[in-house]
């Protein structure tokens, strides 16, 4: 049975939620699924939306305590904290576990990925490797990164799905390792505990599917049936209230709306490029193309109006 990873905080409680039921009504088999979070209310928020969902064999909420860690490089960032939950996950998940899926919450699934995960798997488990994970770039493509972070081989992969060997990472201690890491390195950081992965691995992965971590930004150029899991990677996301209207979020806004929720998840940052952009979007009347735009000006302001 395959264990599935979410990390989160109470800000993506809404992208969490969504991106679990997607994966739950698309796995052709029952899964095991595995919170860490660092707010109890979140943890059981979820735990009662989906412990009884028919797919679900066992949903385990694990309590991240961030005041014993000093994270780098949040100031100013559009991750939290959260983000580097998963380098410690042999604190919470059982050793017992041999493999591991982590997925982001800005992921949602759109095909069945039991087959496929299963296969890489095999694949880990037979050659011994840590992680299999998607190449994101290489040195050609981004020498300045890979020179701040010293890395001695040519790829360097998102972390947004990590297929992970529990079994091997638990014996290897990498949690400790990646802490070690982030100690002494954390100046060279630049994308967060992605790069304390790749600093660790340095290409050392076994390579996934880019169907199995594709990228929103081009989803022009693949046919949606081809994809598994879409990833809304980068600061452009499609709940921000200047981004709703816009092609690439009308998968993730279908998904979220099935939560029998609102019609739209609209998060409206207060901050002057956002007003800017929002108010480019009444002017020129872009919110009309929506199917209920009605809905969307209530919600962006009540959006508004809660950001605290």
């Amino acid at each position: 049975m395959i264990n599935f990873l979410y990390c989160f905080d109470k800000n993506y409680i809404n992208q969490a939620q969504t991106s679990i039921n997607s994966l739950l009504n698309n796995v052709s088999e029952k899964v095991v699924i595995n919170i860490i979070c660092n707010d109890k209310q979140t943890a059981l928020s979820v735990d009662n939306k989906f412990k009884n969902h028919h797919m679900v064999s066992a949903l385990n909420t694990y309590d991240f305590d961030s005041k014993n860690y000093n994270f780098p490089k949040l100031s100013g960032a559009h991750v939290s904290s959260a983000t580097y939950f998963r380098i410690l996950i042999d604190q919470f998940l059982p050793k017992e576990i041999q493999n591991v899926v982590y997925l982001d919450a800005d992921i949602i699934c759109l095909k069945d990925p039991i087959k496929s995960i299963k296969e890489i798997c095999k694949d880990l488990n037979d050659q011994n490797i840590a992680l299999a994970a998607h190449t994101e770039g290489t040195r050609h493509e981004a020498p300045i990164l890979f020179s701040k972070l010293k890395l001695k081989n040519d790829k360097y992969f998102n972390a947004g799905v990590l297929v992970i060997n529990y079994d091997c990472w638990f014996k290897n201690s990498i949690s400790k390792s990646l802490l070690d890491i982030m100690k002494k390195r954390h100046e060279d950081l630049i994308f967060w505990d992605q790069d304390l992965l790749n600093i660790y691995l340095d290409s050392n992965y076994l390579e996934i599917p880019k169907s199995l971590n594709y990228n929103y930004v081009e989803i022009d150029s693949l046919k949606n049936k081809d994809i598994i899991f879409l990833h809304y990677a980068g600061k452009d996301k499609p709940w921000d209230v200047q981004n709703v209207m816009k092609q690439f979020s009308n998968i993730y806004q279908e998904k979220y709306s099935k939560l029998n929720y609102d019609k739209y998840h609209i998060v409206f940052k207060r901050d002057k490029k956002t007003l800017k952009e929002f108010l480019k979007v009444l002017f020129k009347l872009e919110f009309l193309r929506l199917e209920n735009p009605l809905s969307y000006l209530r919600l962006s302001i009540k959006a508004f109006l809660n950001n605290d």
